[in-house]
């Protein structure tokens, strides 16, 4: 077996070295990514940097909430080596992976901003809301080869597991009653977190794998392109924390007859009757999946004209919040549903001159769920190129009100 793995390693090497016809590329891309389909950057300015939150601020950002509301955030860093002749690839590749995505409903961001006060006989659902965190390394070693017509490239990567933490609401009920008097809760909880003991960003909590694959179909001047992208999962260590919380109690006010003999004492029969319903923490392993990008997209050619092609295509992500079903179909929709992202449809032209490269592209969908204008420019002298994408211009354009930063910028070098 270490043998057939040697020989799969090295076989693209013999396959490129049967060609001095050689060239290699050494790129450094790094992806940005801040969006919400509905809180704009006054709110995260707010939050993170005055401090002071007015009555009219928390208002306001209520006005733009919608019924499911989704926070993504990445920080990605990519290092890639490839080195081809006519038709083979090798590929590696060393990333750095930093992740951020939450989805809430408007009633819970109302009970954590505004309180139960204003909502006394009314119910507060924070049903189907999450929080994933993580953090992780990849290492990737991949293979590219062009036949007539076709080209298939393959990767697998082993993913090196720092931190991961999550808090996902299967279901949640909160009730006042309008003397404010009682109040009935009612939740399905569960919670995964990674050893806190070690906090190193480069912390070994967790090992996994990855693989990508994409055919490329090109004939003429056409060329159709499939392509599944970082399917895997992580395994993280025996010594990780699992809570699973699913009850339902009611509580009643304390009367206090002598204010002036208040004291703690009077608190603990409350605090013992809700940890009463908070199961005990479980240390065991647990699994936890990429987030996969898969979908399809269509280029032609066009002669005589400024740009010389045009691309049509849609993205996907999925990515489970929790491994609870077996593979299959509903483990495929439970992916789509729970990554927070709705299918990405774009169109793009590109623009190919010696020293520049420009790509515009209109999308709908995604995190956001609305329209927007993304462009690429890129230029190249000698051997040394660079490109720089910004995302969603026309949010740029908003100032406080945009809900979304997102950028790509790669710099390399041909050899």
């Amino acid at each position: 077996m270490r043998r057939l793995i040697i020989y799969i390693i090295l076989l693209p090497l013999y396959a490129l070295s049967q060609d001095s016809s050689q060239n290699s590329q050494l790129y450094l891309e790094n992806y940005i990514d801040i969006t919400s389909n509905s809180l704009n950057y006054d709110f995260a300015n707010k939050i993170l940097f005055q401090g002071k939150i007015l009555d009219e601020d928390k208002n306001m950002w209520i006005d733009l909430l919608k019924e499911k509301n989704v926070i993504n955030a990445e920080l990605n860093t990519k290092l890639d080596f490839q080195i081809s002749n006519k038709k083979n690839t090798f590929l590696f590749s060393v990333s750095d992976h930093n992740i951020l995505n939450s989805s809430f409903s408007d009633d819970l961001f109302k009970l954590i901003f505004k309180g139960n006060y204003d909502f006394q006989g009314d119910t507060l659902s924070f049903n189907q809301s999450s929080f994933i965190a993580k953090r992780y390394q990849k290492i990737q070693i991949g293979y590219k080869r062009d036949f007539k017509f076709i080209k298939i490239t393959g990767s697998l990567a082993y993913l090196n597991g720092n931190h991961y933490y999550s808090l996902l609401s299967e279901q949640g009920n909160l009730y006042t009653e309008n003397t404010g008097l009682n109040i009935f809760l009612e939740y399905d909880l569960n919670g995964f977190a990674t050893n806190r003991n070690n906090l190193s960003l480069l912390a070994n909590n967790g090992h996994g794998i990855s693989g990508d694959l994409e055919l490329n179909y090109y004939k003429d001047d056409i060329q159709i392109n499939w392509y599944l992208n970082n399917l895997g999962f992580i395994k993280w260590n025996e010594n990780s924390l699992i809570y699973d919380i699913d009850s339902s109690f009611l509580f009643s006010g304390i009367q206090i007859d002598n204010f002036i003999n208040f004291h703690d004492s009077l608190l603990e029969e409350e605090i013992n009757n809700i940890e009463n319903h908070i199961s005990s923490e479980d240390r065991k392993s647990f699994k936890s999946y990429t987030t996969a990008n898969f979908g399809f997209n269509a280029q032609k050619d066009i002669e005589g004209s400024l740009f010389e092609k045009v691309i049509l295509g849609v993205n996907l992500k999925w990515r489970p919040n929790i491994d609870n079903l077996p593979i299959g179909w509903e483990k495929i929709k439970q992916g789509i549903n729970e990554s927070n992202y709705s299918p990405l449809y774009y169109i793009s032209a590109t623009y190919n001159h010696k020293y520049l490269y420009l790509s515009p592209e209109i999308s709908l969908g995604g995190y956001t769920e609305s329209y927007n204008l993304n462009l690429m420019i890129g230029l190249k002298i000698h051997s040394i190129f660079t490109r720089l994408k910004i995302y969603n211009i026309n949010e740029l354009i908003q100032g406080n009100s945009m809900n979304s930063l997102n950028m790509y910028f790669q710099i390399g070098k041909n050899f």
